[in-house]
């Protein structure tokens, strides 16, 4: 996979969050008739650090209309605990609301299940598309991740950790931190087959 490129492949997120997806916050949304899908699922750091040069860099977007806040590793899309939900009508991707209030409806069906938007120290709601589950961002960069992420969770971490190495790095202008410790979960192995483990004799 491209790290550059954009990525709605919802079966790399933590289990945790994609339950709470796909169980939860979807058939909500369906129900509500909110044509909403994911749009951008996880978000490998070198992309993050793309999007963190539009709107700040000349030549890349529009200077002062940036898109993302955070630098690599500070965004929870890299940690597979964010998503960004899109409108998708007639099979094209639009951010304009089709009807009043819709980005507000989903925002408060996404808070109804846990799930978090980005706001300011003011409270308000900073980007309308993202609902992340909460989780210290703090105890992510010291590789504290949540219980029961899953083999292909942790595997798509660990190979997005190491790709980016432990120290910083320079993209553009701009000094993006280096990632974080790898997580050791190992995937929840079946129950033993006294079949395939017989006791010796």
């Amino acid at each position: 996979m491209d790290p550059h490129a954009r990525s709605n492949d919802t079966s790399l997120l933590h289990a945790s969050f994609l339950s709470l997806l796909d169980t939860k916050l979807l058939p909500a949304l369906r129900a509500a008739g909110l044509p909403l899908e994911v749009y951008e699922a996880c978000r490998a750091p070198e992309r993050q650090a793309d999007l963190y040069q539009v709107g700040r860099v000349a030549g890349v977007g529009r200077i002062g209309h940036s898109v993302t806040w955070d630098l690599a590793w500070q965004s929870k899309h890299q940690y597979g605990l964010a998503v960004d939900m899109v409108f998708r009508i007639g099979g094209q991707w639009t951010w304009a609301a089709p009807s009043p209030g819709a980005w507000e409806e989903y925002q408060e069906i996404a808070q109804r299940f846990g799930l978090q938007a980005v706001r300011s120290k003011a409270g308000a709601i900073m980007e309308w598309p993202h609902v992340q589950l909460s989780w210290p961002t703090i105890q992510l960069r010291a590789g504290e991740y949540p219980p029961g992420g899953g083999e292909a969770w942790a595997t798509n971490l660990n190979a997005n950790i190491a790709r980016w190495g432990q120290a910083s790095k320079m993209v553009g202008a701009q000094l993006h931190p280096g990632a974080p410790p790898p997580t050791d979960q190992e995937p929840t192995r079946p129950p033993s087959d006294a079949a395939c483990f017989p006791q010796a004799a």
